[in-house]
């Protein structure tokens, strides 16, 4: 069970639209793990963040793809011989 290229990519562009915050919040937070000491992070991937959205967010987009049957859509099953 893989997400098709476009749902990922759509996802990571989901992602994106929500760092503003964590962004900030990192850039005033005590250097360590999470802001890479902070210093620029070069290696970042979008598929590596968190949803930074609130919970109720979250549900709702979660709702929402399931009533558009995006689990038909977006989603690539396959199996092994």
């Amino acid at each position: 069970l893989q997400p098709t290229e476009a749902a990922a990519e759509g996802w990571a562009e989901t992602i994106l639209s929500r760092l503003g915050p964590v962004a900030e919040y990192n850039a005033k937070c005590t250097p360590g793990y999470y802001n890479n000491e902070l210093g620029a992070n070069t290696s970042f991937v979008p598929r590596n963040a968190i949803f930074a959205g609130p919970p109720d967010e979250f549900l709702h987009i979660l709702r929402e793809w399931r009533e558009n049957h995006g689990e038909e859509r977006d989603l690539e099953i396959t199996t092994q011989a």
